[in-house]
């Protein structure tokens, strides 16, 4: 939930929301970050976990073959889990 402002977390907003998450990585504060937002929302929201991720499916380090080694990323190829993020990111849209 980094770097939503203190005053977002405690204000909201009501315009539509996606937020995405990974679904071996998302840690207990994460989770009391976003309800605390949730809770002051006024526009539709959008909530996805994506299963076979981690926190580094999604950042730009995706592509190197590093990670899966360090165990950082989840089973699914980064191609899959880029493919998931442009068709949620596009039907939110």
């Amino acid at each position: 939930m980094t770097p939503v402002s203190e005053q977002v977390l405690d204000t909201g907003t009501n315009r539509p929301m996606l937020s995405s998450f990974s679904e071996a990585f998302p840690t207990a504060k994460n989770w009391q970050l976003f309800d605390r937002l949730a809770s002051h929302l006024t526009g539709p929201v959008t909530v996805a976990t994506i299963k076979g991720t981690t926190h580094y499916d999604f950042t730009t380090c995706l592509p190197s073959c590093r990670l899966p080694a360090a165990g950082l990323k989840g089973p699914l190829n980064g191609q899959v889990v880029i493919q998931i993020v442009k068709d949620y990111s596009a039907g939110f849209l």
